[in-house]
């Protein structure tokens, strides 16, 4: 095994070429290193192999991933695999072309999770998976589903402790949770939800995407007392959230972010233009970060056209933090030219909205149907911390609204309870929400209805006291305007010995027609005519 730096930066020769079909048993434990980090030549080469015909490498990908592939390419029919894998197996975007596919390709398919990692020296903190692939299938059985059995352990020793019990047994260790998917039908990175016919996937809601890259941390990201002792202009700075705790409520405010200021979180980016890099503060600073204070063998920075100029998104919506107990939520930004390191996730709709209709998405994240179905995207770390990935994310099935009156006011509830570790009174609030705009529909629809109708009965009624032979009847309607709906109701109850709901307003006669002015709730009115 080579360290990242090694893998980076070692000369590596051509790899032996070995022939399709030549292994009956491929077992490795590859490299967990970034194409993007590897010697152009070897990336080049990383990037040509393929298998199963149509599987390929990416450059954003992983060295595991190529190793994994090329693998496979050289098993015979009939041959089997077993890899030690991290975590990404099951969310990395760029694995998912194998991960979709592999069953496939062979008769039996195992992945065996375990929550912390086999690896204890090696720094890594998610967990590891063991994948188990048997007996390669020929191409012209590939079209045969198989199912994929995977198993989960709280612990690395639960795994390898099933691992050790062998096949027959290996499903009896005392803490695995056994569960059976599809390859096509439920890919272990998004979930099969069947949603209603007013959901929409996240994605079409509003794009998402990492924050800036510094790079080194230590040298871009400050607090107040450090860019006030380097005599940094603010004008060289970039404001900034650096972590997800900066994430303090559903909205980010100059207010907020003073505070932040005042609190000495690192909320300043060293981020200079042009004309700003020649300020003598900036230019010390800069002599200094290339000199020692900057780590300028970073990948991130030395691909930099300008090495102090991180790469940042566009103007942010807002923000989501991929990694917090809490789980993702939406944190709104006001304060202008306000931008977020890669430590959180920047959001931008794609249509413009305004804030009710932005919140009715923020608090449609918050529901109980969303909380299911995030409860099986993200990915477990040490200490219990659970990574949702941007591409999960966008996948996510959400309640789709239109009526958003009052959502901000009830998200701003629901995000103070999540904040507090109140998590079910969060979902409470979000699905309260929900049902009551449900409800308010249901209602709405119903009484326009039920209006209609008594609109209806109510110029009946009026018409055969119109046709009615008894002069009066015809002189009280047809020579004057009736102001009061109660005394249209005693006329009828005298008439017809009925009595029934009159819509409020005035009602006069004209002709062989009658002619109603309607008022609903003293707002919207219309006009409708009964020939009688």
């Amino acid at each position: 095994m080579l360290s990242e730096g090694e893998a980076g930066n070692r000369s590596v020769g051509p790899l032996p070429k070995l022939r399709k079909g030549y292994a009956a048993r491929a077992c490795g434990n590859p490299p967990y290193v970034a194409i993007e980090r590897l010697q152009r030549r070897v990336r080049e080469a990383a990037c040509r192999v393929s298998a199963l015909n149509k599987i390929g490498v990416t450059a954003s990908g992983n060295c595991w991933y190529a190793f994994l592939v090329g693998s496979i390419r050289l098993l015979k029919p009939s041959g089997s695999l077993c890899f030690v894998l991290p975590a990404a197996w099951d969310f990395a975007n760029y694995a998912e072309p194998l991960r979709s596919e592999i069953s496939s390709h062979f008769e039996e398919v195992n992945v065996f999770r375990s929550e912390t990692p086999l690896f204890e020296a090696s720094g890594i903190q998610d967990g590891s998976v063991v994948l188990v692939a048997r007996n390669l299938k020929s191409p012209s059985r590939t079209s045969d589903q198989t199912k994929l059995k995977r198993s989960e352990y709280k612990t690395a020793k639960g795994l390898i402790t099933s691992l050790s019990a062998g096949k027959d047994t290996r499903h009896i260790a005392l803490e695995p949770k056994i569960i059976l998917t599809h390859p096509r039908e439920v890919p272990i990175s998004s979930p099969s939800i069947i949603g209603s016919s007013n959901s929409e996937t996240l994605e079409e809601n509003l794009s998402i995407g990492l924050g800036g890259v510094t790079g080194d941390a230590s040298f871009f990201l400050l607090n107040e007392q450090q860019r006030l002792l380097r005599d940094l202009p603010v004008a060289s700075m970039r404001a900034v959230l650096s972590r997800a705790r900066h994430l303090m409520g559903p909205m980010i405010s100059d207010a907020v972010w003073q505070k932040l200021k005042n609190d000495e979180e690192r909320v300043w980016l060293f981020d200079p233009t042009p004309s700003m890099s020649k300020h003598p503060a900036v230019k010390r600073y800069i002599r200094w970060g290339k000199r020692e204070g900057c780590d300028l063998a970073s990948h991130k920075i030395s691909v930099r056209p300008t090495w102090y100029r991180t790469v940042l998104p566009g103007p942010a919506d807002g923000f989501i933090s991929g990694m917090s107990s809490t789980g993702p939520w939406l944190c709104f930004r006001q304060k202008a030219r306000l931008t977020a390191t890669n430590t959180l996730y920047t959001v931008r709709f794609r249509k413009h909205k305004s804030l009710d209709e932005r919140a009715s998405v923020a608090l449609a994240m918050l529901t109980s149907r969303s909380r299911d179905q995030l409860d099986k995207l993200g990915r477990n770390y040490a200490a219990g911390l659970v990574k949702y990935e941007p591409g999960d994310l966008r996948k996510l099935r959400i309640e789709a609204c239109k009526n958003v009156r009052g959502s901000y006011q009830s998200y701003r509830r629901a995000i103070e309870a999540l904040l507090t570790d109140r998590h079910d009174d969060a979902r409470l609030i979000a699905d309260g929400w929900f049902s009551e705009i449900q409800r308010h529909i249901r209602h709405n629809s119903t009484g326009l209805s039920m209006h209609a109708v008594c609109a209806k009965v109510s110029q009946f009624f009026m018409g055969l006291l119109i046709l009615g032979r008894r002069r009066p009847w015809n002189r009280l309607l047809l020579g004057r305007t009736i102001q009061d709906k109660g005394e249209t109701n005693d006329l009828v109850r005298q008439r017809f010995g009925l009595s029934f709901p009159m819509a409020h307003g005035r009602f006069f006669a004209s002709g062989g027609n009658l002619l109603g002015k309607i008022g609903h709730g003293g707002n919207t009115q219309h006009y409708e005519e009964l020939d009688v």
